[in-house]
């Protein structure tokens, strides 16, 4: 069972300061500290609701009050439970307008998001992350079509790329991916780095936030019935 949460992030400025208020009290002292650090107030209540609400989240899977859980990050930086010691496994993304939240027990995962109408060279940055398998369905598109199955790329390698915990120490080249031709359908990736099992992943796309494209790398043997998406 895997449970995502979707979540709107508030981008007023004029309200920045109310929702990292909001939040302060499920914050550890470092949160608080990390958030401060923000030069813009909407990062900060970004950066705040999206860790207030991952320890609300996993404070309901666990049974442990927020503050009791503590962290810690494997050698690429991918965050874990340290405790409670036998808590979920968990990924989180966030984007301008947008942040996605994926829990489950026992099944390691990555998580990507991105707002649809970023500006962004599709061909040129496809050339140096994508494959050329992947480039050559982007050559006859143009506009929004093109934007979007981009941005479908990106999300799933990211996602992907965060499930096996290597990030971008792991050549996102070296990752194919077939993206799902239809709603609900699952998605499958290649890679042909040395001791990555591409096969134990399977691409999920959720279209509940308009605007935003959302990607889930999950376990193969985790069905899409079995993922509960959570949003307003």
């Amino acid at each position: 069972m895997i449970d995502l949460w979707i979540i709107p992030t508030n981008e007023d400025p004029a309200q920045s300061a109310a929702v990292v208020a909001s939040c302060r009290s499920f914050l550890s002292d470092e949160e608080n500290q990390r958030a401060d650090r923000f030069h813009f107030p909407v990062d900060q209540a970004r950066f705040a609701l999206c860790r207030s609400t991952l320890r609300r989240r996993l404070a309901e899977a666990t049974g442990t009050p927020p503050l009791a859980l503590r962290f810690g990050g494997g050698p690429h930086g991918k965050p874990f439970l340290i405790s409670p010691d036998n808590g979920p496994c968990f990924n989180l993304s966030h984007t301008r307008g947008l942040a996605v939240i994926a829990i489950a027990q026992g099944h390691t995962l990555g998580i990507d998001t991105e707002a649809a109408d970023r500006s962004v060279k599709a061909l040129e940055l496809a050339a140096r992350v994508f494959t050329p398998t992947e480039t050559a369905t982007l050559d006859p598109l143009a506009g929004s079509a093109l934007t979007e199955r981009f941005f479908r790329y990106w999300c799933a390698k990211e996602a992907f790329l965060k499930a096996t915990g290597r990030g971008l120490s792991l050549d996102p080249r070296t990752i194919e991916t077939t993206l799902p031709e239809v709603v609900d359908a699952a998605g499958t990736f290649v890679c042909s780095e040395e001791g990555i099992d591409a096969t134990r992943w399977r691409l999920h796309e959720f279209p509940e936030a308009p605007g935003f494209r959302i990607a889930l790398a999950a376990p193969a043997d985790v069905p899409r019935g079995k993922i509960t998406v959570h949003h307003p």
